[in-house]
């Protein structure tokens, strides 16, 4: 039979114009994995609501929208009131709060979901650009997403994760041949400093990577770090562009250089290599360091300074791993293409491996485009009415029910309870709800950060902090060392206890908010 006469194979079918209506693989890996994480998941789009802070981000969005200015005086907190502080993350915030206004937290869920799952197929399509087996990218991307997977919350630091998915692409290409795609981090750059304070990263990759081009020129007579230095510095200046100018940057400093915040805030820590996540961040970090000398070979110094650096520092925070998983996976996945295409060429011609390449070789044509599937996808998640749509934050995690009992007297309280709890009592008694700590950590400083440690940990002085904080109200998990030894002070009354959520109220106390 001639060729003439064979029927269109699916690569084929995708440059007709209708192959706009055939999935690629990166739709279906977008849409597998909104359905995986966030629909049919453990605790479905509740998954997304797991930190109270996502209900501080609404109520300050809310703050600026119907204020039509961005705070510079604090307006939540009873411990500091009105002391100076800075919104950072305030257009995320502004974005939380009409998508709030419009659709209740499935608006800021179904964001939330498509930020998530349009990071990790740019990554997928990334790999796939520098001619990763499609397979291979499939499997470290699914690793990557499973690694990152304990910092998918709705806030404001999931921009930082897609910007950085973009920017080392843009950057790869414009690597591979200088493109005017380039000069568009300068626009996102002032995005993206509105919308999260993880824009810092940017300027430490760029930094990397003018370091990586002078070495790489010297050594190689490679060139690039003019051009690179260039774009670092008008990104820097369009950083600039925010309500607080260069104040922002010395506040995000200094907070970055508080040893109570390092020490006393679990996602500042190391990672815990007990979870099967980390086992996945484990064996990614490990092939990382492996390659090295394999890419250093190649004159490819800048992304082994990427690696290392992002290596040490996911090892020294966990926040990091997700940024580390970005960055290394399209590396690593055409390295480990290279490695397994010169293996398999080796073999005899009708042999398993070879088999399997010319298999895997018939997804590649058609990896690197999208189709209307993605986007059909969203709409019809946006226009469902499902019950597994939050209404309110989870009962479990959250004191739902008793703050909904005694929403008044918490409200007009003194209340000393956990900073993810403060946060989401912010939420549901905005805008009355005054609060002692939230998730806003530096800004109530060392000394209020170490008394409410102290605190939850039933430290001597608890009776102490609670008088000298003027505390009418505790609100704190049963089990806690807190509650323990509360329940045995006649200072203080059990108001609600319902086995796994206790309520105390002072004896006595008049509460005196600002």
């Amino acid at each position: 039979m001639s060729t003439q006469t064979l029927p269109l194979t699916i690569p084929a079918l995708t440059r007709k114009w209708y192959g706009v209506f055939v999935p690629s693989i990166a739709d279906l890996f977008f849409i597998s994995a909104i359905v995986w994480l966030f629909v049919a998941g453990a605790y479905g789009w509740h998954a997304l609501l797991q930190d109270g802070d996502v209900g501080t981000h609404i109520r300050i969005g809310d703050y600026i929208v119907s204020h039509h200015t961005v705070p510079t005086r604090d307006f939540l907190a009873f411990s500091r009131p009105g002391q100076e502080w800075c919104a950072f993350e305030w257009l995320t915030e502004v974005v939380l709060s009409l998508l709030h206004g419009y659709a209740g937290l499935k608006g800021v869920v179904l964001l939330s979901g498509v930020v998530i799952a349009a990071t990790f197929t740019i990554v997928l399509l990334h790999a796939a650009w520098r001619d990763a087996n499609v397979v291979v990218a499939l499997a470290m991307v699914l690793m990557a997403v499973n690694a990152s997977s304990i910092h998918f919350h709705a806030r404001p630091h999931i921009f930082t994760l897609l910007f950085v998915a973009i920017t080392m692409w843009v950057i790869d290409m414009d690597r591979r041949r200088n493109t005017w795609a380039l000069w568009l981090l300068v626009p996102m750059a002032v995005l993206w400093t509105n919308l999260h304070a993880g824009f810092l990263i940017l300027f430490a990759l760029l930094g990397i990577l003018v370091i990586g081009c002078l070495a790489e020129s010297f050594l190689w007579g490679k060139s690039g770090a003019l051009r690179y230095t260039l774009l670092g510095a008008a990104c820097a200046v369009g950083s600039l562009t925010n309500p607080y100018g260069v104040k922002l940057h010395l506040y995000i400093r200094e907070y970055l250089n508080s040893d109570t915040i390092r020490n006393s805030v679990q996602e500042f820590q190391s990672p815990s290599f007990r979870a099967e996540s980390m086992f996945h961040y484990m064996l990614v970090l490990f092939v990382a360091l492996a390659i090295s000398g394999s890419l250093l070979k190649k004159h490819r110094l800048t992304e082994v300074l990427w690696i290392w650096f992002l290596a040490y520092q996911s090892l020294v925070s966990v926040r990091h791993v997700p940024l580390f998983m970005i960055v290394a996976v399209p590396i690593l996945a055409a390295e480990i293409t290279a490695w397994w295409n010169e293996w398999a060429q080796a073999q005899p011609r009708r042999s398993i491996a070879r088999t399997l390449d010319a298999i895997t070789a018939q997804f590649q044509v058609g990896s690197l485009r999208l189709s209307i599937w993605a986007p059909v996808v969203v709409l019809a998640l946006a226009l469902s009415h499902s019950s597994n749509w939050p209404e309110n934050f989870l009962e479990g995690p959250f004191p739902v029910k008793i703050v909904k009992k005694h929403a008044d007297e918490i409200a007009t309280s003194r209340v000393y309870t956990s900073d993810k709890w403060a946060g989401y009592l912010i939420y549901a008694n905005y805008p009355r709800q005054r609060v002692f700590f939230d998730d806003r950590q530096h800004y109530y400083g060392d000394a209020i950060v170490q008394d409410y440690v102290k605190l939850g940990g039933g430290n001597y002085q608890w009776r102490e902090l609670l008088d000298q904080y003027r505390f009418n109200l505790v609100l704190c998990e049963v089990s806690s060392p807190l509650a323990s030894l509360m329940k045995t002070h006649a200072g203080w009354q059990t108001v609600e206890d319902d086995g796994k959520i206790i309520l105390f109220r002072s004896v006595g106390q008049v509460p005196d908010l600002p």
